[in-house]
């Protein structure tokens, strides 16, 4: 399926709750450069930006990976907010290959690392999302578990499926200061360190994290005074799409139809024992 670099059919998408749009402000405003050079559709999500699911609001990228898929964007592109995307980096359409829709890259570990998920539309690729989504509370095998988050997840289901497709580590750099690369990931790992935020953006992001905390602190007493039970992760993740649908029309408005593949990421049988443990 080829795609024409416009911003009707091309989304490119970040998110920064919870403090991250002011520490990685520099960051966020290169998603907008690259965006605008390529004539994509670029939306940093920043609401709401507070949420008291903390880290595993990570998910969010999941979720709404799936409601841009399903609004029909033909190629749509998921940056972390703690990556850089350098001038010179290339129009993603060029990445296509038959019959691969799912585009990422190995980090540090060796594993994907799901800071950059470029993904040219198919039915499958949405499968793949979704089955990930919905194992969310899996346990999954220690080969593959990278402790929180939606990562681990995204490593298991991508593994022996065919639409997948590793490209260079140019396209998500967290391993090497050195490289020549596109995207500079500074996530937790070797190139950490080297993200300089200045110190009003520090102070700023701390009173998010604080703020996030006492969210957390009242949402527990309040479901303790109202003897209820916490939601689980999958019902609060709908809630804070259906928050984002109200502010971003890119999520909540169809386009154009999907690209309908022959085959679907269907659970196999080791994915189904892991589900028993």
């Amino acid at each position: 399926m080829t795609g024409t670099a416009t911003s009707n059919n091309v989304l490119v998408f970040s998110i920064a709750v919870n403090g991250y749009q002011q520490l990685y402000r520099r960051n966020l405003a290169s998603h907008q450069q690259y965006a605008d050079g390529h004539g994509y559709h670029y939306q940093c999500v920043q609401q709401p930006r507070l949420s008291h699911l903390g880290k595993e609001a990570v998910w969010l990228k999941v979720a709404l990976m799936i409601k841009a898929l399903q609004r029909g964007y033909r190629w749509v592109m998921y940056v972390d907010a703690d990556a850089y995307i350098g001038a010179d980096t290339p129009d993603l359409c060029q990445l296509q290959r038959p019959d691969k829709y799912l585009y990422v890259a190995k980090g540090f570990s060796g594993r994907l690392n799901s800071g950059v998920l470029i993904v040219n539309n198919s039915r499958c690729v949405i499968d793949y999302f979704q089955q990930a989504l919905r194992h969310a509370h899996m346990p999954l095998p220690p080969a593959d578990d990278v402790g929180w988050g939606e990562n681990g997840h995204l490593i298991y289901f991508a593994h022996q499926q065919p639409f997948v497709c590793f490209i260079d580590k140019r396209w998500n750099n967290n391993t090497s200061a050195d490289l020549d690369d596109y995207i500079r990931h500074y996530s937790r790992g070797p190139l950490y360190h080297l993200h300089r935020a200045n110190l009003t953006d520090r102070l700023r992001f701390r009173l998010y994290h604080y703020g996030c905390f006492l969210v957390k602190v009242w949402t527990r007493i309040a479901h303790r005074l109202a003897r209820t039970k916490p939601q689980s992760l999958q019902v609060e993740i709908d809630q804070l799409v259906t928050r984002v649908e109200r502010h971003y029309d890119c999520f909540s408005h169809p386009s154009r139809p999907t690209n309908q593949s022959t085959y679907s990421a269907a659970p196999s049988s080791k994915s189904r024992l892991w589900e028993q443990q």
